[in-house]
């Protein structure tokens, strides 16, 4: 019988981690509440709908009834890859459940020194609270202390923290002293970790999930009579971690919100499954779906197969006709192997169109070469032509035999006709493109598919650092001259937003407004006195934020 069994009172033989996560996979699609399964197409529409009228996914939907996309979207495990990472799931656990969707941010977290701080302090708490017995009988009774307990805590973990100036060990203590200083070190520290997670995510929600309410040292060893006010505290969350044990994602320490935990399978499946539960004990709707669904596994394959297939393959950007924001989102959810051969990315532009555009190049791992089409009259775009003159080009000169082309114009036509021998692949936007130019491609055999598919909930950093630039743009030019044109924070906000291009829901736009309004204005904007060679004075704004 384990410690938690004889604590907890728990009628059932504990398994072990590996057992418990087979089971939970087995069991998670009869045990998901509805609304967060992964449906069929009619149910998943019905179930959107009804949710949320002012969703832009309706519009995508009623056009993809007359085509031939799959729509499929397969869910992401970016958020709880984090958190699972932060509370302590073991090494095997992480490297069977999320490293084959996440591995490049499995591998960020495991260099960043935040995360791993956390996780650690994380690990030892579980492990003392799962191991509650043993431990604090090795502590009280064999004056064993904690590093001399490999079997229950990894004696490299606390050698990591010491060398990293946190230092947890107490002499001649028990649990119930080490928990409330475990519980402060993570408290003060846990705000290291917000910006792993994406800005539409309530970061409060999250944060909630590490703490252990009302059990807090106030030193780095307590004191007798504060041992004595933390007992009461120290038990309640004990106790409520011993009898929900079961229901926890992989038995790791949580202070889930409701005093009992329901059946739900792993919770930390997916993002959707799990932030549908967490913001549903708040009784809060989360409808942020198009941030947790990804395109389906077909469409990447079909994606790499056309890559992998071509002997020499770039992409052609229709600026006027594709949504930059879309396609970064597209390009960072497709594997960085297949992104890394293609040969480059072109650029057909416009004065147009959002200055987003010139900010790419940054943030992608392909060469970006990024063509400025000048209009000879004001109402005539030339991007067509020169697009296809450039697509020619490329296929005579420079040897491409394959071409991903991300517009929505039916103009694109010009391109596939002028090329018949090449290979193409489309990336339309399905509110862009008309059904003619989508039958005209399926009776071809070139193979298509939607940006609009792709998970958007990585772009915010791409969005925070184009709204930034222009922002620092009116810095710069107050700096120099002296003008600022618009006193209204939040009409320069909205300002931005516009030249920007930023979409979405109003709820999604009303939040990134209060995000960045608070971020860059209120708390990143600073003007302060500057003294030139002339030893003369002047008011100069700076920017905080990075």
């Amino acid at each position: 019988m384990t410690d938690i069994q004889e604590l907890g009172n728990i009628n059932y033989d504990v398994q072990e981690e590996s057992e418990i996560h087979e089971t939970q996979q087995q069991d998670t699609e009869h045990s998901k509440p509805h609304g967060y399964e992964e449906k069929e197409e009619s149910d998943a529409n019905h179930w959107d709908a009804a949710k949320d009228p002012a969703d832009p996914n309706e519009e995508i939907k009623e056009i993809e009834k007359n085509t031939n996309i799959s729509h499929y979207r397969a869910p992401t495990r970016n958020v709880v890859t984090v958190m699972a990472y932060l509370l302590g799931v073991k090494d095997d656990m992480m490297d069977t459940v999320y490293q084959p969707d996440c591995p490049d941010l499995l591998e960020s977290l495991q260099t960043n020194e935040e995360s791993k701080t956390i996780r650690l302090l994380s690990m030892i708490r579980t492990s003392m609270l799962r191991n509650y017995k043993q431990i604090d009988m090795n502590l009280r009774m064999n004056l064993i202390n904690i590093e001399s307990m490999p079997e229950y805590i990894n004696p490299k973990d606390v050698q990591w923290l010491r060398a990293n100036s946190i230092e947890i060990y107490q002499a001649n203590s028990s649990v119930n002293q080490y928990l409330p200083v475990l519980n402060k070190l993570i408290y003060d520290r846990i705000d290291n970790c917000r910006g792993l997670f994406p800005d539409w995510v309530e970061w409060k929600f999250l944060r909630s999930l590490f703490l252990m309410p009302g059990c807090y040292s106030s030193t780095s060893r307590p004191k007798a009579s504060e041992r004595i006010a933390l007992k009461t505290p120290l038990d309640r969350a004990k106790a409520k971690y011993w009898s929900n044990y079961m229901y926890y994602p992989f038995q790791v320490y949580i202070d889930w919100p409701t005093d009992e935990m329901a059946d739900n399978g792993n919770i930390l499946y997916n993002d959707q499954k799990f932030l549908t539960l967490l913001y549903g004990t708040r009784n809060i709707e989360f409808s942020e779906r198009g941030y947790v669904q990804d395109a389906a596994p077909e469409t990447k394959n079909n994606i790499y197969g056309f890559i992998g297939n071509s002997r020499k393959v770039v992409l052609i950007v229709d600026c006027e006709n594709s949504d930059v924001y879309k396609l970064y989102a597209t390009l960072h959810n497709l594997n960085e192997e297949y992104i890394r051969k293609i040969t480059k990315i072109i650029l057909y532009d416009d004065s147009h169109t959002t200055p987003a555009w010139n900010m790419l190049s940054k943030y992608v791992s392909v060469p970006v070469e990024h063509v400025n089409v000048a209009r000879v009259a004001e109402r005539k775009s030339l991007v067509d032509i020169r697009m296809t003159a450039g697509s020619c080009q490329e296929y005579y000169e420079n040897g491409v035999d394959s071409f991903i082309l991300a517009t929505s114009d039916s103009d694109c036509w010009g391109i596939v006709s002028s090329l018949p021998d090449a290979d193409f692949l489309v990336l339309i936007e399905y509110s862009k493109c008309g059904q003619a130019i989508r039958d005209a491609m399926s009776e071809r055999q070139i193979y298509y598919c939607a940006l609009d598919d792709f998970s958007k909930g990585n772009i915010d950093r791409f969005k925070s650092a184009v709204f930034q630039s222009r922002l620092q743009e009116r810095i710069d030019r107050f700096n120099a001259h002296g003008i600022w044109r618009d006193f209204d924070p939040e009409a320069l906000v909205e300002e931005i937003f516009a030249e920007c291009r930023f979409s979405g829901t109003e709820k999604q736009i009303a939040r990134d407004k209060k995000i960045y309004y608070n971020r860059y204005l209120k708390n990143g904007l600073r003007l302060i006195i500057t003294t030139d060679k002339k030893k003369a004075r002047r008011f100069t704004l700076t920017l905080n934020e990075s």
